[in-house]
């Protein structure tokens, strides 16, 4: 056994980040509610969601193959028994390779 450790992996720091943000966020956003008021807590979380998506939509590469692309030109019609989650046949038409 090494006296030395391995440096943090990315999955570890990513974690630890995330850890850190749910003790952290909740104290940092009573703090400011109570110095500025809740419409500024309000304000900064959906600003912070709205540059989440922005960074999403621009930095976040595609994970989708291109196999399994919908075509552009088709447009299956949606019927209410496809849209209810309670009906299995509904998933067994939507997802056959999964089932």
């Amino acid at each position: 056994m090494s006296l030395f450790k391995k440096p943090f992996s990315f999955d570890e720091q990513v974690s630890a980040t995330f850890a850190a943000s749910l003790v952290t966020s909740p104290a940092v956003g009573a703090y400011l509610g109570a110095m500025y008021g809740d419409s500024l807590v309000i304000a900064l979380a959906s600003a912070i969601a709205l540059l989440d998506i922005f960074f999403i939509m621009v930095a976040v590469p595609e994970s989708l193959p291109e196999a399994r692309h919908p075509e552009v030109h088709h447009v299956s019609k949606l019927s209410w028994e496809k849209a209810d989650p309670f009906v299995v046949s509904s998933l067994t038409n939507a997802m056959p390779d999964k089932v």
